[in-house]
């Protein structure tokens, strides 16, 4: 004892301490990419070009909706992709379309699109509080989304 206390409970103190200043000084790393769900197996995938692209974005619509929903259940957004059951937020994109979650946090996540009948090309979106630095861009043109909930494509 030295000054009326303890050597456990001062080493105590000071560990409780340490612990609090490393959290407050550690740096935080952005999310990387959260989760990737392809298409159904099976069925033709869209060869031509607009159906591709109608097919992105109605993933990326889905999607939208999907994570809407579980938003309502869980008070933050999901960062998991199944085509059914629990465990993650349900979309199931076409034959062909491979659905991203890029970034989700609790206030916002962006997600892109992809079809293999369109290689280099892709679709995005956001929805949320999401910083520029983690704004979703096309793979080709670096297209923006400009508004919220819609997505954007490569031409």
């Amino acid at each position: 004892m030295v000054n009326g206390v303890s050597h456990r409970r001062s080493a105590a103190t000071l560990a409780m301490a340490l612990a609090a200043a490393c959290t407050a000084w550690a740096p935080r790393s952005a999310p990387a990419q959260v989760a990737t769900l392809h298409g159904a197996s099976g069925g033709p995938a869209a060869r031509d070009t607009t159906t591709a692209r109608q097919h992105m974005t109605s993933a990326l619509r889905a999607l939208v909706e999907a994570q809407d929903a579980w938003f309502g259940n869980h008070e933050r957004y999901g960062r998991a992709l199944r085509r059914s059951g629990t465990g993650g937020v349900t979309v199931q994109p076409e034959t062909g379309v491979t659905l991203e979650l890029m970034y989700v946090t609790g206030r916002g996540w962006t997600g892109r699109a992809t079809h293999r009948a369109l290689p280099g090309r892709s679709c995005v979106v956001f929805v949320g509080q999401v910083p520029d630095s983690r704004m979703p861009v096309t793979r080709r043109d670096s297209a923006r989304p400009s508004r919220e909930r819609t997505p954007v494509c490569d031409a």
